[in-house]
């Protein structure tokens, strides 16, 4: 892992850009011109630069045009070698690898291809269903993300058995539609993110929090603001009463995999969560993150990557391990995702050596944030 200095202005940044795609190390370009907004040119640049089968080459798939990587599918389908760059395409175009798909078995390059894949894709998954009592094809059809899927997934619960009715709720959960209510689980905007200086968004990560922070019962060291969202600079598809932090702890104490907090008014309490007194200072430097709409819904397909600096706010989850979202304590009713922050590729976490991905989940009503990391 290659440190990032987050703080630096755009045209710093630029500056940077420019100087390592002249220097020697491909790996490091890569890596950190992969985490930077914009930068289009450079990005490109440095793609043609790099051999196909390097892994260097991955940070920057992302950011270039499917045009281009239609080419490198055709090369790279049929080669073992390829297999994480395919898998790297078709979690960002599945639609550039989807042609392919009678020629392709590993599980999670096929997961990847299922994001916003076609209603015949949706159809045969819910017949194999039918035919097979398969739950595989239940976790299957959630990974679709569609409305055509989340309608199959309605469908075919109606006459389930019983021991399938909990793999129908996760996988309806993760398709956008909470099993109960049939509202929707996520918001439907969706960004990719990236962190950037403190002046460039409203949407700040790290120290100056005006309120209370969580607090590590064992050592004592206060948690670290890892997102506040400004709900004014989020567009009408949120409509928030106010502006949700999720927090992350300093330390390695074992102390669970969530963080829970309610918003009252000014300040901070937590929920079953030890507060510090005060607020407090931290040695993290201040940042943003920086949001960037994103054409589809889904954002990425298939599993998560850490480490990889794939920040999101809005769209789908992309778990690590996929599961069902928390449940307002004290309420059985399920929280929105709103937000994912790749630990390791913050301040905070370059810090304190931690990674892992932190899924933020959000209830407007209660006014209850839940920060949830899971680790590969």
């Amino acid at each position: 892992m290659h440190d990032i200095d987050f703080t630096l202005p755009p045209d710093t940044r630029a500056e940077q850009a420019r100087s390592l795609l002249e220097a020697d190390s491909l790996t490091r370009a890569a890596h950190v011109i992969g985490q930077r907004p914009g930068l289009a040119k450079e990005k490109n640049q440095l793609a043609a630069q790099i051999a196909l089968e390097s892994p260097d080459f991955l940070p920057l798939v992302r950011h270039l045009p499917a045009e281009r990587l239609d080419a490198i599918v055709k090369e790279c389908v049929d080669q073992a070698q390829y297999a994480e760059l395919l898998l790297e395409i078709a979690r960002h175009y599945p639609a550039v690898v989807r042609p392919f798909a009678d020629q392709l078995e590993d599980p999670q390059l096929m997961a990847a291809l299922r994001a916003e894949a076609p209603d015949s894709w949706v159809e045969h998954l819910h017949a194999a269903y039918t035919r097979e009592r398969n739950v595989a094809y239940i976790r299957s059809m959630g990974q679709v993300r569609t409305d055509r899927a989340c309608s199959s997934l309605i469908r075919a619960s109606k006459d389930a058995p019983q021991e399938h009715l909990e793999a129908f709720q996760l996988a309806l959960e993760n398709c956008g539609v909470f099993p109960d209510t049939r509202l929707s689980s996520i918001y439907s905007d969706a960004f990719r993110a990236y962190v950037v200086s403190c002046v460039e968004s409203p949407h700040r990560m790290g120290p100056n929090t005006p309120f209370d922070v969580p607090l590590c019962l064992f050592c004592q060291t206060p948690a670290e603001r890892l997102l506040s969202l400004d709900a004014s600079a989020l567009g009408e598809d949120y409509e928030l009463e106010c502006n949700p932090s999720f927090f992350w702890y300093r330390c390695d104490c074992d102390n669970g995999s969530y963080i829970v907090v309610r918003h009252a008014g000014d300040s901070l309490e937590g929920v079953m969560t030890a507060m510090t007194a005060s607020p407090v200072d931290s040695p993290v430097p201040a940042t943003s993150l920086l949001l960037e709409p994103f054409p589809r819904t889904s954002v990425v397909g298939g599993p998560a990557r850490p480490g990889a600096g794939e920040h999101q706010v809005g769209g789908y989850p992309v778990w690590i391990e996929e599961q069902r979202f928390p449940r307002v304590p004290g309420a059985d009713r399920a929280m929105m995702f709103i937000a994912s922050i790749d630990l390791a590729a913050t301040p905070q976490g370059q810090l304190s050596g931690q990674g892992g991905i932190v899924y933020c989940f959000f209830d407007d009503e209660s006014r209850i944030s839940v920060s949830m990391r899971q680790h590969p």
